[in-house]
């Protein structure tokens, strides 16, 4: 079992291992809770699963939330739905809104509860590795309205447990998407790619890897104002993907493939290296996903006009010039989606 310690405005733990869903109970016991929990989650992760949570919940007023997995839970209607579910069961500013699921739950729970009474406590338990290497840690949070994350704020959980114990049954494809988050923090960081010759025996090892280097961004920019930009590498594409498939493609392959296309163009700039496309998806190949977008770019290039690092006609391009290497570029948004010669700012 491994800890991490996230130290934000509301600094918390994250304990990362086999069977740590145990330290649940141990939190609340400490904290003295008598109060109420809604669980926030969906249909397949309260059938895997919720037997095994409620064994670590030590109050029987327990209140369960369903909603649909993946983007498709956070519209307004499910967030409302959430709200309403708080306000017939009474809750007040000392219970709980813990989500148990993957990062789509974690962004709807987490906003329900950063703004139901002005802020209610918040746990995470994270149920995919997508959300424990990424979605987990950080406290953006929120629904979709006329593009990804486009509606939201920032609320730090109190606590984050992460069970790798619970992907002994998240399908490959899954684990894979989670995968690719990590390599993206591998890519642009010391994270050794060694580790990825056995990504399931190293898995503990590999959460708390790009974990520690996503708290060390976080805890420098809480808020996403400069130094935290560096973790979208691969998501300004990698979000256009996904918005193109209707959220059919995982977040996770869609960042795979945004990042092989960022440095395709980043190289054909003379931005990065010119080995450095083939390292990248050699890279992604090794774990399993393919690297090419399914899409043009011209099919993407309505989607990255309303990219939230798009501020005044200017474009954040996260970029690694050589392996384990950070560069993030200001481009013109004009002559990126010109698809030609960038111009840098």
């Amino acid at each position: 079992m491994q800890k991490l310690t996230v130290k934000t405005s509301r600094p918390y733990d994250v304990y990362i291992g086999r069977g740590t869903i145990k330290f649940l109970e141990d939190y609340l016991e400490e904290q003295g809770f008598c109060g109420k929990i809604l669980v926030v989650t969906d249909q397949t992760i309260f059938d895997l699963h919720f037997d095994a949570l409620k064994r670590y919940l030590p109050v029987e007023n327990v209140t369960v939330k369903i909603v649909p997995q993946s983007e498709a839970a956070k519209t307004f209607d499910n967030y409302l739905a959430v709200l309403q579910t708080l306000s017939d069961n009474n809750f007040t500013r000392g219970d709980v809104v813990l989500a148990f699921g993957g990062g789509a739950i974690g962004d709807l729970a987490a906003f329900a509860a950063a703004t139901y009474l002005r802020g209610i406590r918040f746990f995470y338990v994270p149920t995919t590795l997508l959300s424990m290497c990424d979605a987990s840690v950080g406290g953006k949070c929120g629904i979709d309205f006329l593009g990804k994350n486009d509606v939201g704020t920032f609320y730090q959980p109190e606590i984050v447990i992460s069970d790798v114990s619970l992907l002994d049954t998240l399908p490959e494809i899954q684990f894979k998407s989670g995968m690719a988050e990590i390599l993206k923090c591998a890519i642009i960081s010391p994270i050794d790619f060694s580790l990825f010759d056995d990504e399931k025996k190293n898995v503990e090892e590999l959460i708390f890897a790009a974990l520690s280097f996503k708290a060390k961004i976080v805890q420098a920019d809480e808020f996403d104002n400069a130094a935290r930009h560096a973790l979208n590498f691969g998501h300004t594409l990698g979000h256009a993907i996904e918005q193109a498939s209707s959220f059919k493609i995982l977040h996770g392959q869609a960042v795979a493939a945004g990042m092989s296309m960022i440095t395709a163009m980043a190289a054909q700039n003379g931005l990065v290296h010119k080995d450095m496309p083939d390292i990248v998806d050699g890279l992604i190949e090794k774990i399993g996903l393919n690297p090419t977008s399914p899409y043009d770019f011209s099919e993407l290039k309505k989607f990255v006009t309303k990219d939230k690092k798009n501020s005044g006609g200017v474009l954040k391009i996260v970029l690694a010039p050589r392996p384990h290497e950070l560069m993030i570029v200001p481009v013109s948004l004009d002559s990126f989606l010109g698809g030609g010669k960038w111009a840098t700012i």
